[in-house]
């Protein structure tokens, strides 16, 4: 932010006007396509399935893998949310903190656990398999009650579409765990 921009939102909070985020400082760039994909390699490779294991004919190898896939963009879309101001978080880049802090807590142990060579070595995976997929779909709901969804895309700053975005990728898993949850019970 250059100082022409800090003098003008400061004249901005003065007059008493809101201040919106301007999208053009928040869009989709190479830097940040590159640094999803080293998320997606990252959470790949700490809460994936271990390389010995590849089983493409069961559905829990691919939820695992899914699942590892989107904890390592959550991950890296933590750079993309933290610096955003906090009264500029809507409920996508409120999702993306809240989704790349959780993986941020567990990487060390999950860490820890890739590297380690016991086969009982899931603790941290089982966690998020269950946490995350739900805390999507939770997430999808309620911005979808609230219309964050129809909102129009080009005033929605890119953040905000890469946390709602987020959310509504990791929400038929989270249905998927409630389905499983509810065959348990019933």
């Amino acid at each position: 932010m250059t100082t022409t921009d800090i003098a003008a939102e400061t004249a901005q909070r003065s007059s008493g006007s809101t201040v919106l985020p301007r999208v053009g400082q928040d869009r989709l760039s190479i830097a940040k396509l590159m640094w999803l994909t080293a998320g997606a390699a990252a959470g790949l490779t700490l809460f994936g399935a271990p390389p010995g294991e590849f089983e493409p004919a069961n559905s829990q190898w691919w939820r695992m893998e899914l699942n590892a896939l989107l904890c390592g963009v959550a991950l890296a879309g933590l750079g993309f949310a933290l610096p955003r101001p906090a009264r500029r978080r809507q409920a996508g880049s409120l999702f993306a903190l809240i989704a790349g802090l959780g993986t941020l807590l567990l990487l060390p142990p999950a860490a820890i656990e890739a590297f380690r060579a016991a086969s009982d070595r899931r603790t941290v995976v089982t966690c998020l398999y269950f946490v995350m997929p739900l805390m999507g779909l939770w997430t999808a709901f309620a911005a979808l009650i609230d219309g964050a969804f129809a909102r129009r895309r080009r005033r929605r700053p890119w953040t905000e579409s890469f946390g709602l975005g987020l959310a509504a990728c990791w929400s038929p898993l989270g249905v998927w765990v409630l389905v499983d949850i509810y065959r348990e019970v019933l």
